[in-house]
Parts: structure tokens; C-alpha cells; sequence
């Protein structure tokens, strides 16, 4: 909870986790098994930004190995 309220102005979903995966190509849907576990969304100026903001996030010291994989989400275009 410390993490999110340091961070509050940059959360735009807080998020949740995330279950039964699905991988859907073209040749039909399977089970997808992956490290994700959960999504969080956050509103910052630069991918760097968004670095920044997440390299405090408790889970990175949960257990060793643990990441947290940054997607930048542009707008899409017109």
C-alpha cells in the first residue's frame, strides 16, 4: 500500500491479477503459461518515467527473480 500512495498521481488502474490465460493466433487458442501475474497502469511523461516509478514496487522483493516488465501504450494514431 506504501508503494501506491507514494505513487497515487501516476496511477490510472491500480490493477489486478491476472488468470486463465489464453493464446489466440490464427491457428486456433491454447493455454498460455507465463510468469505474468498481474497489471498495474500508470500515467507518466516517458517509458523512463514509468521505469523510475515502478523500480520501488515491493513484489521486485518478493522472491529473487522477481521482474516487472514496462509496456509503453501510446494513443493510437489518427
Amino acid at each position: 500500500m506504501s508503494w501506491a500512495q507514494a505513487n497515487e498521481k501516476a496511477l490510472v488502474d491500480p490493477g489486478a491479477p491476472v488468470n486463465a490465460k489464453k493464446l489466440v493466433t490464427a491457428q486456433g487458442i491454447e493455454d498460455l503459461v507465463d510468469a505474468t501475474t498481474g497489471y498495474t497502469i500508470v500515467g507518466a511523461a516517458s517509458p523512463d518515467e514509468a521505469v523510475r516509478i515502478f523500480s520501488g514496487h515491493p513484489r521486485l522483493g518478493l522472491f529473487a527473480g522477481n521482474s516487472i516488465a514496462v509496456l509503453e501504450c501510446p494513443p493510437p494514431p489518427n
